[in-house]
């Protein structure tokens, strides 16, 4: 198995907002970071800090990039996510990034959300999991 080495990635890398907003336009969060795979060039997952509002505290998320889409209109995150999903979510703990890189729990973000994992049984990064950067 490969075993490869996540960094973070800042949002102001981007030309987005931080901002999130669910199906109906409303703010829900920001982006945090993303989580980089290095050697594979990919974004691993997105970390996302929901509003106190919206009645997740101030926790945070990991989640997988293809649960976001890019608003082109506002260039703000829309989250494509069901709220029942989102309560029994994988939380991160800023204290513990080194534990949070590794493989099986990025495959566990993936598959809580219903998406393959990241990772195959090899530890290659499957061809529809992240995006390239």
């Amino acid at each position: 198995m490969i075993h490869s080495q996540l960094c973070t990635l800042s949002v102001s890398a981007t030309r987005c907002s931080e901002d999130v907003c669910n199906q109906q336009g409303e703010k829900i969060g920001k982006v945090i970071n993303f989580r980089v795979d290095l050697e594979n060039r990919s974004i691993a997952y997105v970390v996302l800090s929901f509003n106190e509002a919206f009645g997740m505290g101030d926790s945070l998320f990991a989640l997988p990039w293809q649960a976001l889409k890019v608003d082109s209109r506002t260039l703000c995150f829309v989250l494509n996510v069901e709220e029942e999903v989102l309560q029994n979510a994988p939380c991160i703990n800023p204290d513990r990034w080194r534990e949070q890189s590794d493989q099986d729990f990025v495959n566990q973000i993936y598959t809580h959300y219903g998406y393959d994992p990241f990772y195959d049984e090899t530890g290659h990064v499957h061809q529809q999991a992240g995006v390239k950067i």
